[in-house]
């Protein structure tokens, strides 16, 4: 099935539990560091426990001149009450520890509590980091929970916001906003979330991402390995979005 003809299939089914990747239009631009990778953690629920982990896991790796690991995490109150116990939204740029407990990443802004759910909320902190850490490709991770379908919901329920949530409209206009503002495309969308892996999604973010990583079914609470992933890429910063995107389905395996 096409869905218009710049959509392609690549690596299409490994299994209906993992990850698939969807290839669009691929760009490339000679900036400063390989990869700027981006990570957008709506832990304001359930998963709060495990947004703390997933983040002490990319500080196993932590950023370098040729890769910036860009964090922004909302927390809730009620699931985990390590690590001080805050519960508004920060952004990290983070670095290389062996605590696997505490979170010890340079604190770039405190920014008090924000919706996740808002579309807004995504473009300014993506807008802001490309235009901060700029890099030849970006990769970009929706982090939560999931359950999209043709009209309804799609990823990062805000509990401290009425439960508010992206909606597959907001993504896409989301991206656009980047898309206007940078005047570059995100080299590689990954939804650590469940049930993204489906033709709408894909439909709404074609215009403006090279490559989509999510899953089908149901994902675990921890989701991607972070440590496996950005040990791959900080190993080889040179890896093209096909190779990210293909790394990231590999190591979740």
């Amino acid at each position: 099935m096409r869905v218009q003809s710049q959509l392609k299939i690549l690596l299409c089914f490994f299994l209906l539990t993992l990850p698939q990747i969807i290839p669009f239009t691929h760009v490339q631009a000679s900036l400063e560091r390989e990869w700027t990778f981006m990570v957008y953690i709506d832990a304001d629920n359930d998963l709060e426990q495990a947004g703390i982990k997933d983040l002490n896991e990319m500080e196993t790796v932590g950023s370098s001149d040729s890769l910036a690991i860009i964090v922004q995490v909302d927390r809730i109150s009620d699931y985990d009450s390590s690590n001080g116990n805050w519960t508004e939204t920060r952004r990290y740029y983070v670095t290389k520890d062996n605590d696997t407990e505490n979170i010890n990443s340079d604190l770039l802004e405190n920014l008090g509590e924000l919706n996740m759910g808002d579309n807004n909320t995504l473009s300014f902190f993506v807008n802001w980091t490309m235009q901060t850490y700029p890099a030849q490709h970006y990769a970009l991770v929706l982090w939560d929970h999931g359950g999209s379908c043709a009209s309804g919901p799609g990823a990062c329920w805000d509990d401290t916001s009425n439960e508010d949530c992206l909606t597959l409209p907001e993504i896409k206009e989301a991206l656009a906003n980047i898309y206007s503002a940078v005047g570059k495309k995100i080299d590689v969308l990954a939804f650590d979330a469940c049930l993204m892996g489906m033709i709408e999604v894909a439909y709404q973010v074609r215009d403006y991402v090279n490559y989509m990583v999510a899953s089908e079914e149901t994902e675990p609470n921890d989701g991607f390995p972070y440590d496996a992933i950005l040990t791959e890429l900080a190993a080889s910063p040179s890896m093209s979005p096909a190779q990210l995107a293909s790394t990231i389905v590999t190591k979740y395996v």
